[in-house]
């Protein structure tokens, strides 16, 4: 519809009048700004997930209450940049620092070695029988180092020990079952035989055991030491040899128109082979109930004398055996110029065997080897009539009617006295010279203790215990050995 030229684009508006009105025009719309795009945020590290670092904060204060940082360490940790990553290497740095500080000298280069409370109970359980046994802690490093991991003294053994020194092996036992989270009640002999299986007890007799065992072994009162050489070592039980080399031949004067000579050397060799020597007990059910454990430490320590009375067996066993040497012959023979006129202990009587030893020669006959004899070697029987003479400073010479001086007085040699010459011959007695030519003690490995193992018992209700030792002994010449009859 047309009206005036004016076009009307829109629809006509009636208003409440009837009348028509005409829309006014739109205004014109503002321009549209261009948008510049703005870079999108890296996002937010793993560790910091909370935009405002609130989590983080609370992981690290976290940290350092749980490890014990304070001050200005804490205050590092918790800055802004510092992730969590970051703060735990800065916490185990802050240790490290500490655990240097508290013991200069040693910076920490591995694991530690933290004592339990099942090793607390050991060692203070075991403190406690060894003091009832009446057996010493000296010597026993790895109890000693338990106790002082512990924070005990040795020094307060006692301390340590005293609850467990009034136990009886039956309340011990319980004990032990308890520590072990296992029922303590039950029949008496069914409860001791469960914790010999299942609980520390079979350890704490095991450790009296072995203590009472060296004990014994180490105050055994054996002489073969003064004398003989206990220094030989062996791997396995097959036959070993001793090599003997000869003396080297004499020096040629060397004229200007001679040249010089090679020398020569002969060797021998002695066979020998060790043996193993042993025995067995046991620890059994009926020995906690009766609590003997005095009588139980006493039979180890039985054993342990009866171990080192094995070895002095071996040692003097060479002496009165007299086996053979390499030569076929007895290892005192007329041959080996090694038996003395017999006689009763006196001037003459050393005197001779000091001459046979001297003038003993080597393997080839060259030379003299002027063997000393160092020791004097005699059955009990002799011991006090010997010691009169070796203590006297004087000594009637029949023949001159006067006293002169004993030259054999005194400390002239180191004198060991044994029964088990006796049962060989009550009169008859030895010189030796250095120990490294006269008789030699085999140990395999070298070791001259005794083997202690133990196993749960099958015959006995109990534990059984062996006890082993692994030795032998031989002459490693004549030469240098002397014995005499005696009358």
């Amino acid at each position: 519809m047309q009206t005036r030229g004016v076009v009307f684009d829109g629809p006509e508006q009636i208003g409440g009048d009837g009348q028509r009105s005409i829309p006014s025009a739109p205004a014109t719309p503002p321009a549209v700004q261009p948008v510049t795009p703005q870079p999108t945020p890296p996002p937010a590290p793993e560790n910091n997930r909370s935009d405002d670092g609130f989590t983080r904060a609370l992981e690290i204060m976290e940290l350092c209450n749980r490890h014990g940082i304070e001050g200005d360490q804490r205050t590092a940790m918790l800055k802004p940049e510092v992730t969590i990553d970051q703060a735990r290497s800065m916490v185990l740095d802050a240790l490290a620092q500490r655990s240097v500080a508290h013991h200069p000298g040693f910076a920490p280069s591995g694991p530690q070695i933290v004592v339990d409370e099942r090793d607390k109970f050991r060692a203070a359980a075991c403190t406690g029988l060894f003091l009832r046994c009446g057996l010493p802690l000296d010597g026993e490093r790895g109890l000693v180092t338990t106790l002082e991991g512990c924070g005990w003294k040795v020094d307060r053994a006692h301390d340590v020990g005293r609850d467990f020194r009034g136990y009886s092996l039956r309340e011990l036992a319980r004990e032990c079952l308890r520590k072990a989270g296992q029922s303590a009640g039950g029949d008496p002999m069914e409860m001791i035989g469960r914790a010999m299986t299942v609980s520390d007890l079979s350890v704490l007799m095991s450790n009296v055991a072995n203590k009472a065992l060296f004990e014994g072994y180490a105050s055994a009162d054996e002489t073969w030491e003064i004398w003989a050489d206990g220094s030989g070592s062996v791997p396995d039980f097959k036959q070993n040899t001793l090599a003997m080399v000869s003396e080297f031949d004499d020096l040629d004067e060397i004229k200007n128109d001679s040249g010089y000579k090679y020398g020569d050397r002969s060797d021998t060799k002695e066979v020998y082979q060790i043996a193993t020597f042993g025995k067995m007990a046991a620890i059994t059910r009926t020995t906690v109930i009766n609590d003997d454990l005095m009588a139980m430490a006493d039979m180890y320590m039985s054993m342990g004398e009866a171990a080192s009375r094995k070895i002095g067996d071996v040692a003097y066993g060479v002496l009165t055996a007299n086996a053979a040497m390499r030569d076929g012959k007895a290892l005192f023979h007329a041959d080996h110029k090694n038996l003395g006129t017999p006689g009763a202990l006196g001037e003459a009587t050393i005197a001779e065997a000091i001459k046979l030893a001297g003038l003993q020669k080597g393997l080839k006959a060259k030379q003299a080897l002027n063997i000393s004899l160092q020791y004097f070697i005699a059955p009990k029987s002799i011991e006090g009539s010997a010691e009169i003479f070796f203590a006297s400073n004087q000594f009637s010479a029949d023949d001159k009617g006067s006293t002169r001086t004993n030259i054999y007085g005194g400390t002239r040699f180191q004198r060991a006295y044994d029964a088990r010459l006796d049962e060989a011959s009550p009169t008859a007695y030895y010189f030796a010279g250095p120990k490294r030519k006269t008789v030699r003690l085999f140990f395999l490995n070298g070791n001259r203790t005794p083997w202690l193992e133990s196993k749960t018992g099958w015959t006995t209700d109990g534990v059984e215990y062996k006890v082993r030792i692994d030795v032998c002994g031989k002459a490693v010449d004549w030469k240098a050995l002397v014995k005499n009859a005696g009358q």
